[in-house]
């Protein structure tokens, strides 16, 4: 299979994924595409990492432009991390649930949020034309929102070449986000950057372990 011809299909997995998702960011349950893991290698072949902190990662993305990604960074993470919960809204929330209440204990269980950034992130619209960033209960924002404010770590990730968000784009309490140093996590150096972002994980649960540990 050539490389041109994986990039088509990609970009029409992304496309379809979209598709269905335009009712909302959290109200499609339908199953994401497959055969991603076997077009992208795997960032390294590290095996199980032992990482004893007992808070988990936490995959803040929108449907529409970082799905793939997020899938395969899931699957990748507890590969890498099986001893670590990995915490995704469409795996990690059962049906009957308070999305606003799992989520927040889910940000308060985790030590690190990693915040997908695709091309629509910042500018989707709801189905009356309004930025879906400016609304306070869009899911993404609250999951933001709420590790920022709980002092949990968030590292932003530029998905296929998306420029760094200015604060001007941001609601007043995500603003923040901007000053963070993010990392790039593209299709065409796929595995030097996932390697890159699996390592940083693995340090920020080791340290938060150090941490608890030494405070008892």
């Amino acid at each position: 299979m050539g490389q041109s011809f994986k990039v088509r299909k990609i970009k029409a997995e992304n496309i379809a994924i979209g598709n269905r998702a335009k009712a909302g960011d959290r109200t499609d349950s339908a199953p994401l595409a497959t055969g991603l893991p076997a077009m992208m290698p795997a960032p390294r072949e590290a095996g199980h990492v032992p990482v004893a902190s007992s808070r988990g990662i936490f995959l803040s993305y929108r449907h529409q432009d970082a799905a793939p990604y997020a899938r395969l960074l899931q699957s990748q993470l507890r590969e890498r991390f099986p001893g670590v919960r990995v915490f995704m809204d469409l795996d990690s929330i059962e049906a009957g649930l308070d999305f606003a209440e799992v989520i927040g204990e889910a940000v308060d269980s985790c030590a690190v949020l990693m915040a997908l950034i695709g091309r629509q992130w910042a500018t989707l619209a709801d189905e009356q034309g309004r930025r879906r960033l400016d609304d306070p209960d869009d899911w993404v924002r609250f999951e933001i929102r709420a590790a920022l404010e709980r002092g949990v770590r968030v590292i932003p990730v530029l998905v296929d070449g998306v420029k760094p968000l200015r604060q001007e784009q941001l609601p007043a309490e995500l603003q923040k986000l901007a000053r963070l140093n993010a990392l790039d996590l593209s299709y065409g150096r796929y595995e030097y950057d996932a390697a890159r972002l699996l390592d940083l994980v693995q340090g920020v649960l080791a340290a938060d372990a150090g941490s608890r540990t030494q405070g008892h």
